[in-house]
């Protein structure tokens, strides 16, 4: 049986999506040590609630860019070096752009609501 080889971003890419699962376990974990009344006096439910909502957005924000990176460097894929393709470095830039743009967008919406 031959089984096929994944390039190290697309490995990555896979991790992080793993990675953004974390939430669905943290989440109702906390929630059950909450209403017991462990940590609730140092607040440590609520913390870890709110780390894992952070730890959600770098994993999705990393899985972005593995696949973008990946997706770039397959044969045939969306743009090759040959075409004039973007470089991975450009591709992380964008990326990381495009998360603090958003976050400004979000906070300037928020404020307005």
């Amino acid at each position: 049986m031959i089984f096929p080889l994944f390039t190290w971003p697309l490995c990555f890419a896979h991790g992080f999506t793993l990675g953004a699962v974390s939430p669905a376990v943290v989440v109702p974990s906390m929630m059950i040590l909450h209403k017991a009344g462990y940590g609730v006096k140092k607040g440590i439910p609520t913390s870890m609630i709110a780390a894992s909502s952070f730890d959600d957005i770098i994993a999705i924000t990393a899985f972005g860019i593995f696949i973008t990176v990946s997706m770039n460097q397959a044969k045939g894929g969306i743009a090759s070096e040959e075409e004039g393709g973007d470089s991975i470095g450009f591709e992380v830039m964008m990326n990381l752009v495009q998360l603090v743009a958003g976050l400004v967008v979000g906070m300037g919406l928020g404020f307005c609501f």
